[in-house]
């Protein structure tokens, strides 16, 4: 039975036709789950949606899983290296452009009066710079054509 599957709605079952190419998709995704209990690969191999961001530690060790020539240790440096770069150019006031995954810039934000919201009072709220990073039009493109 090529296209079909079972799926539970409204507490009973019900078969329902899916093209191959989904069954597949759903398949590695299962297969992904079950890693992802076993522990054997990595924390985020089995992450779906957005609940959970990746962790430098985690971004080292799977660049140094897919370069297995490189030793780990020079894996953690580059990966260190390029966000210290990025993060001494912001500091600056430079704006960082990495083509086709976006920019990382500074955006500087007026002193205001706010407002404590447990009391109504007004508080000066002072000048400050914050980091703020675009998208590049490949990156979003990838996002929205999955």
């Amino acid at each position: 039975m090529q296209g079909q599957r079972d799926a539970t709605a409204a507490g009973g079952k019900k078969t329902i036709n899916a093209p191959a190419e989904t069954q597949s998709i759903t398949a590695a995704n299962r297969d992904l789950r079950e890693v992802k209990r076993d522990g054997d690969a990595g924390r985020f191999a089995g992450r779906e949606g957005n609940d959970v961001a990746m962790t430098k530690s985690e971004l080292i060790q799977h660049i140094a899983d897919l370069n297995p020539h490189l030793y780990h240790r020079d894996v953690e440096r580059i990966v260190t290296t390029i966000f210290d770069e990025i993060s001494e150019a912001l500091s600056r006031g430079d704006r960082v452009e990495l083509r086709g995954f976006g920019a990382f810039s500074v955006k500087r934000r007026e002193a205001r009066i706010g407002r404590n919201p447990r009391t109504g009072t007004a508080v000066n709220v002072s000048e400050k710079h914050v980091p703020f990073f675009k998208t590049g039009k490949q990156l979003r493109e990838r996002l929205n054509n999955r």
